[in-house]
């Protein structure tokens, strides 16, 4: 099984990534990850769901050679002086820090978005978005994709404390039972202003155009993960006095007409998405509803009074710690590992393949849920690939199972049930590596059925010939950046080697595109 490593351990997203790979023992195993931090954290023991785990001190030899992947939670100082190494020397280095999101030879993926640009690229590098574009990106990329694109976004962010680390939430609690119980002013040392009962309308450094670094991130970034250039995007970011969980007002313009039932139509069921969209019942995203979950929730759904019928507005809510930084780190390792290496199956976003697949399962292995599964409306947005191994059985099971008249696997394939006819692109899955023996992440329940929670059913397949992956790993020392305290990129949720410190979420070197 997969053999992971942690470097920054003891911050925030490294805390989020030890219980993420719990929760995914079943694809990487049972054995829990090795943490690594600074000499200072060295012989610490950090607490959580393996129990009790020694942090080691970070040194390239303790790493090389020893892990398939290594999840960077530290700052972009550190990242660009080690992770290039570390990837070369032949592991899978997914980091969370900016260092790298604006290289052009490194994906920034968001797994369920743009997998596939692994393959693209080459390399064993892969950079981890800010947190708060990786968030919007969930919720914005199916809406992208039905609606012949996104031309132009208005962006408002509401981003908790936690996303300048631990030391932002102690400031936040601290500072407020000062100002409570004791009546004296909170104290500000993380970020520019007290925090409680306080508002911040600046986050990162003041760029040029007078938009801060985190307002271009969401621009910069979301540019990339969705592969379009023209995407025009103006963003306020805002901390405020939460301790966990980011929210958006996003408003939005397409090329193609969009009204609300579009959208929630289109977002009901998507991977990674809940909708809470019923304002008449006070039911709306939250940061309260949000924190600690793995899903992106999307409400207040409205068509735009400035867009007209090309524009709506919604609000989005994720938890930072997870959908913004580990949870999209280790996805992407759950995605490489279910796939042994062969990254040029495409994205995530296809779901309706899985679902197709899942009804295979529950076909022929699952009788007593098969009236639980139901078809989509279409399959036009399959595009995920069956390893060539296994392409011809389910070809064959597709056409034996729908009796429909036509040619046999391959792309093209028409498939359905009951008149719900679409086409299978490419008969594909990024987790196929078998149809043998077929397993599900997380066991499946009836109400999972009934209320279509889909996204928790990811398909694997096992036992597929020819698939391999080559698993190796580097490191070096960790210098641990400690300036700009209030960047609110999601390595800097942890992204230290050391938890005392505030991640150097801001540095980076990288030049990134020229602000538009």
């Amino acid at each position: 099984m997969a053999k992971i490593a942690i470097v920054g351990a003891t911050g925030a997203v490294g805390i989020e990534l030890v219980k993420c790979c719990h929760a995914r023992k079943t694809i990487f195993g049972d054995a829990p990850p090795a943490l690594f931090a600074s000499a200072r954290s060295a012989g610490k023991v950090l607490e959580g769901p393996y129990g009790p785990l020694t942090i080691s001190e970070f040194t390239p030899a303790a790493i090389k050679g020893n892990f398939d992947y290594v999840f960077l939670a530290v700052s972009g100082t550190f990242s660009e002086q080690h992770a290039p190494d570390l990837a070369s020397s032949g592991c899978w280095v997914i980091d969370n820090s900016s260092a790298f999101r604006y290289d052009s030879s490194v994906p920034l993926v968001v797994p369920e978005i743009n997998f596939s640009s692994i393959a693209e690229l080459g390399g064993r590098l892969i950079a981890n978005p800010n947190c708060t574009t990786a968030i919007a990106a969930m919720a914005l990329w199916p809406i992208h994709k039905a609606h012949g694109g996104i031309k132009r976004m208005i962006v408002s962010t509401y981003q908790a404390s936690s996303g300048a680390g631990e030391p932002g939430m102690q400031e936040l609690l601290e500072g407020s039972k000062s100002q409570l119980l004791d009546g004296k002013a909170p104290e500000n040392k993380v970020f520019a202003h007290p925090l409680p009962f306080n508002c911040i309308p600046m986050i990162d450094k003041l760029q040029a155009n007078g938009y801060s670094k985190e307002e271009m991130k969401v621009a910069w970034e979301t540019r990339k993960i969705f592969g379009d250039e023209g995407i025009k995007l103006s963003c306020t970011a805002v901390r405020i006095p939460t301790l966990r969980a980011h929210a958006e007002a996003i408003t939005l313009e397409t090329s193609e007409d969009i009204t609300p039932a579009s959208v929630l139509e289109c977002l009901e069921g998507a991977p990674g998405i809940v909708v809470r969209d019923d304002p008449a019942n006070d039911v709306y995203p939250m940061p309260l509803n949000c924190s600690g979950e793995d899903d992106v929730q999307v409400g207040r759904v409205r068509q735009s009074e400035v867009f007209g019928a090309k524009g709506v507005d919604l609000f989005v809510c994720g938890d930072q710690l997870l959908r913004g930084a580990a949870l999209n780190a280790v996805l992407i390792a759950e995605m490489l590992e279910g796939n042994k290496g062969n990254t040029q199956a495409s994205d995530l976003s296809c779901r309706p393949f899985q679902l197709y697949l899942l009804y295979l399962y529950t076909t022929f292995t699952k009788p007593e849920y098969a009236k639980f599964v139901k078809f989509p409306v279409a399959f036009e947005h399959c595009r995920m690939l069956i390893h060539p191994t296994i392409q011809a059985e389910l070809a064959q099971a597709i056409e034996g199972e729908e009796g429909k008249e036509g040619e046999e696997g391959g792309e093209g394939e028409e498939v359905g049930e009951d008149g719900n006819d679409g086409v299978i692109a490419d008969l594909a899955t990024p987790f196929a590596r078998g149809m043998a023996d077929v397993g599900f992440r997380d066991t499946l329940h009836q109400e999972q059925f009934n209320n279509w929670r889909w996204r928790q059913v990811l398909v694997y397949g096992k036992g597929a010939k020819g698939v391999g992956v080559e698993e190796e790993e580097d490191d070096e020392d960790d210098d641990v950046d400690e300036d700009d305290k209030d960047d609110d990129d999601e390595q800097g949720e942890g992204d230290s080697v050391d938890s005392g410190q505030v991640a150097g979420q801001n540095d980076e070197k990288s030049t990134p595109p020229a602000p538009t």
